[in-house]
């Protein structure tokens, strides 16, 4: 399974996010994504697990999906 192909958009501005192998840590992996919607004040993701499969789960976890396709329609 690539992890990768299953990441959801950036609820902000609808980038990819990556999930890659840590580089001070070999053992565990890393998410990130640069978002560029400057509005919520989250310019930059990086955290750490211990597999993929946790990456994916806390990337792709979200609030209400309805209620963010409300807030984004206006």
């Amino acid at each position: 399974m690539n992890t990768e192909q299953n990441l959801k958009p950036c609820p902000f501005c609808g980038g990819k996010a990556k999930i890659s192998r840590a580089l001070s840590d070999h053992t565990r992996y890393q998410l990130t994504h640069t978002c560029t919607d400057r509005h919520p004040h989250i310019e930059f993701f990086h955290y750490y697990f211990n597999t993929p499969q946790e990456a994916k789960e806390f990337w792709n976890k979200r609030a209400d999906e309805q209620k963010i396709k409300e807030l984004q329609a206006h």
